[in-house]
């Protein structure tokens, strides 16, 4: 994997605009340089992890999650999803571990993410990589189980909110989801963890900031919170 070290933004952008020819990259935004590209549900810090090492077993209370969350979020569903897969995406977007990763295809959404949290204590990080030689619209197209699938393959999700639209989320949907994605061409950009205050207010002046990636009333609050009380409130 491709290293590099950087301490501002302007010097990730040149970066980032550099590998986007000839191949759009696609980018994953990290608080923690240490974090890996494992999705939430096969992390080895995770109690399901710890109760069900192996992959059957995992497969099977994945199963079992995603059948309690359609079961007990479809009165607060406008439209049902038309797939399994479709499910399992709203099921991560709304926190519920599942083996997809989140990735965008905008650096500086990316970076926003990296940066977010404030905490000094860890560098950042953003990995990038071109897209997975498979892409598919599993939303539209679900042909496979995608907690059974046999390799990697990246996911273009519906438009289900503002905030998937807002973020340019794109996923990878992964066949172990507790071994680390592989990928030759993956790059990783680092950054000092004291940086990231001064990076997100950077972003902010290019336009990117809570209210932009979460366009709600959330978002605008966060926005407000950050700029009039600083990161620590």
């Amino acid at each position: 994997m491709q290293e590099h070290r950087i301490e501002n933004v302007g010097a990730f952008v040149e970066l980032a605009l550099k590998w986007q020819d000839p191949v759009p990259h696609m980018f994953r935004g990290v608080s923690n340089a240490n974090y890996g590209l494992i999705p939430s549900v096969g992390r080895p810090n995770t109690e399901a992890h710890r109760l069900y090492p192996e992959r059957v077993q995992m497969e099977a209370r994945e199963n079992y999650a995603l059948e309690l969350f359609e079961d007990q979020c479809v009165f607060h569903l406008a439209h049902r999803p038309r797939n399994k897969l479709e499910l399992l995406i709203l099921a991560q977007h709304h926190g519920l571990p599942t083996r997809l990763l989140d990735w965008t295809w905008s650096p500086l959404i990316a970076l926003f993410f990296a940066v977010q949290s404030g905490e000094t204590e860890n560098d950042g990080a953003v990995y990038a990589m071109p897209p997975l030689p498979d892409i598919r619209d599993y939303a539209a197209d679900a042909r496979e189980d995608p907690l059974n699938v046999k390799q990697d393959f990246l996911v273009a999700p519906p438009h289900i909110n503002a905030r998937v639209v807002a973020q340019r989320s794109v996923f990878s949907l992964h066949s172990d989801p507790q071994s680390p994605l592989q990928y030759p061409e993956i790059k990783k950009i680092l950054f000092p963890g004291i940086e990231k205050h001064r990076m997100r207010k950077e972003l902010s002046r290019l336009g990117v900031d809570s209210s932009t990636i979460y366009p709600d009333m959330d978002g605008i609050a966060e926005t407000i919170r950050y700029l009039k009380f600083g990161p620590t409130i």
